[in-house]
Protein backbone atom coordinates (compact mmCIF):
# COMPACT_ATOMS: atom_id res chain seq x y z
CA UNK A 1 0.00 0.00 0.00
CA UNK A 2 1.28 3.46 -0.94
CA UNK A 3 2.51 5.52 2.01
CA UNK A 4 1.75 9.17 1.26
CA UNK A 5 3.86 11.94 2.80
CA UNK A 6 2.28 14.78 4.75
CA UNK A 7 1.03 17.77 2.79
CA UNK A 8 2.96 21.02 3.05
CA UNK A 9 1.48 24.20 4.54
CA UNK A 10 -0.15 25.06 1.18
CA UNK A 11 -1.92 21.70 0.97
CA UNK A 12 0.40 20.18 -1.64
CA UNK A 13 2.41 17.00 -1.62
CA UNK A 14 6.16 17.58 -1.37
CA UNK A 15 7.80 17.82 -4.80
CA UNK A 16 8.45 14.35 -6.10
CA UNK A 17 7.19 11.38 -8.05
CA UNK A 18 4.85 9.03 -6.25
CA UNK A 19 4.19 5.64 -7.78
CA UNK A 20 0.79 4.24 -6.89
CA UNK A 21 -1.98 2.15 -8.33
CA UNK A 22 -5.15 3.90 -9.44
CA UNK A 23 -6.95 2.21 -6.54
CA UNK A 24 -4.45 3.68 -4.10
CA UNK A 25 -4.82 7.16 -5.57
CA UNK A 26 -8.62 6.99 -5.46
CA UNK A 27 -8.61 5.57 -1.92
CA UNK A 28 -6.42 8.43 -0.70
CA UNK A 29 -7.68 11.39 -2.74
CA UNK A 30 -11.08 10.41 -4.08
CA UNK A 31 -13.39 9.62 -1.20
CA UNK A 32 -13.61 12.48 1.31
CA UNK A 33 -16.36 14.56 -0.39
CA UNK A 34 -19.04 14.01 -3.00
CA UNK A 35 -17.12 16.20 -5.46
CA UNK A 36 -13.96 14.14 -4.94
CA UNK A 37 -15.92 10.92 -5.51
CA UNK A 38 -17.35 12.32 -8.77
CA UNK A 39 -13.93 13.43 -9.97
CA UNK A 40 -12.48 10.04 -9.00
CA UNK A 41 -15.15 8.34 -11.12
CA UNK A 42 -14.07 10.46 -14.10
CA UNK A 43 -10.46 9.54 -13.43
CA UNK A 44 -11.29 5.83 -13.31
CA UNK A 45 -13.28 6.03 -16.54
CA UNK A 46 -10.49 7.86 -18.38
CA UNK A 47 -7.94 5.36 -17.10
CA UNK A 48 -10.08 2.44 -18.26
CA UNK A 49 -10.43 3.95 -21.73
CA UNK A 50 -6.71 4.70 -22.00
CA UNK A 51 -5.75 1.20 -20.85
CA UNK A 52 -8.20 -0.33 -23.33
CA UNK A 53 -5.94 0.83 -26.18
CA UNK A 54 -3.23 -1.52 -24.97
CA UNK A 55 -0.79 1.33 -25.63
CA UNK A 56 -0.70 3.26 -22.36
CA UNK A 57 2.88 3.68 -21.10
CA UNK A 58 2.37 6.20 -18.27
CA UNK A 59 -0.65 7.77 -16.60
CA UNK A 60 0.33 10.83 -14.56
CA UNK A 61 -2.09 12.59 -12.21
CA UNK A 62 -1.43 16.11 -10.96
CA UNK A 63 -3.22 19.32 -10.01
CA UNK A 64 -5.78 20.08 -7.32
CA UNK A 65 -7.08 16.50 -7.15
CA UNK A 66 -3.87 15.42 -5.42
CA UNK A 67 -3.93 18.27 -2.89
CA UNK A 68 -6.01 19.03 0.18
CA UNK A 69 -8.43 21.17 -1.85
CA UNK A 70 -11.85 20.06 -0.61
CA UNK A 71 -13.71 20.50 -3.89
CA UNK A 72 -11.40 20.05 -6.91
CA UNK A 73 -13.22 20.91 -10.15
CA UNK A 74 -11.37 18.38 -12.23
CA UNK A 75 -8.47 15.98 -12.38
CA UNK A 76 -5.38 16.83 -14.40
CA UNK A 77 -3.70 13.97 -16.20
CA UNK A 78 -0.89 13.46 -18.64
CA UNK A 79 -0.84 10.23 -20.62
CA UNK A 80 2.19 8.91 -22.40
CA UNK A 81 1.31 6.36 -25.05
CA UNK A 82 3.62 3.68 -26.44
CA UNK A 83 5.43 4.51 -29.69
CA UNK A 84 3.21 2.01 -31.51
CA UNK A 85 0.05 3.96 -30.63
CA UNK A 86 -1.45 5.47 -33.79
CA UNK A 87 -4.35 7.84 -33.14
CA UNK A 88 -5.23 7.65 -36.84
CA UNK A 89 -6.11 3.96 -36.35
CA UNK A 90 -8.68 4.69 -33.65
CA UNK A 91 -12.29 4.32 -34.78
CA UNK A 92 -14.05 7.65 -35.34
CA UNK A 93 -16.71 6.94 -32.70
CA UNK A 94 -14.12 6.10 -30.05
CA UNK A 95 -13.45 8.53 -27.19
CA UNK A 96 -9.85 8.46 -28.48
CA UNK A 97 -10.65 9.69 -32.00
CA UNK A 98 -7.98 12.11 -33.25
CA UNK A 99 -8.93 15.76 -33.53
CA UNK A 100 -5.79 16.93 -35.28
CA UNK A 101 -2.38 15.76 -36.34
CA UNK A 102 -0.75 16.31 -32.94
CA UNK A 103 -3.50 15.86 -30.41
CA UNK A 104 -5.93 13.36 -29.04
CA UNK A 105 -9.42 14.57 -28.19
CA UNK A 106 -11.49 12.77 -25.60
CA UNK A 107 -15.16 12.77 -26.56
CA UNK A 108 -16.09 11.55 -23.11
CA UNK A 109 -18.61 13.96 -21.56
CA UNK A 110 -18.12 14.73 -17.91
CA UNK A 111 -20.68 16.10 -15.52
CA UNK A 112 -19.86 19.32 -13.75
CA UNK A 113 -22.84 20.29 -11.66
CA UNK A 114 -25.63 20.32 -14.20
CA UNK A 115 -23.43 21.01 -17.22
CA UNK A 116 -21.84 18.40 -19.45
CA UNK A 117 -18.41 19.44 -20.72
CA UNK A 118 -16.10 17.62 -23.15
CA UNK A 119 -12.56 17.02 -22.02
CA UNK A 120 -9.97 19.19 -23.67
CA UNK A 121 -7.50 18.16 -26.36
CA UNK A 122 -4.55 16.31 -24.90
CA UNK A 123 -1.29 16.67 -26.88
CA UNK A 124 0.25 13.42 -28.05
Amino acid sequence: MQQWPDFDSDGNLPVGIYRATLSEVIAHFGTSTLQRRLVAQRLARISTLARSTGQLARFIIFGSFVTTKREPNDVDIFMLMEDAFDAQQVESDSPFAPSGSNSLNFKLPIESGTQSQPLQDIPL
